[in-house]
């Protein structure tokens, strides 16, 4: 059995609106993948705008491979 070294760590997304940064969040990166972390950010910026009426219109992932932030597609 081999261990998945994604295992247990986050994906951290920044959350924007029109003007700009809203917030910043973190969600568990899954096996090896990102796409529930994907569907859950969004789910959270939906949660959000309810919430606060802010609609979040962009939201970018950290790649921790690269070091640099990816935006991410409504799934």
């Amino acid at each position: 059995m081999t261990v998945d070294p994604n295992f247990d760590r986050t994906w951290e997304y920044r959350f924007y609106d029109e003007r700009g940064l809203i917030t910043l969040d973190r969600f568990p990166q899954g096996v090896g993948v990102s796409y529930g972390a994907d569907a859950d950010a969004w789910r959270a910026a939906e949660l959000f705008e309810r919430e606060h009426g802010v609609a979040v219109n962009r939201i970018e992932r950290d790649e921790p491979a690269t070091g640099q932030w990816k935006d991410v597609p409504k799934l």
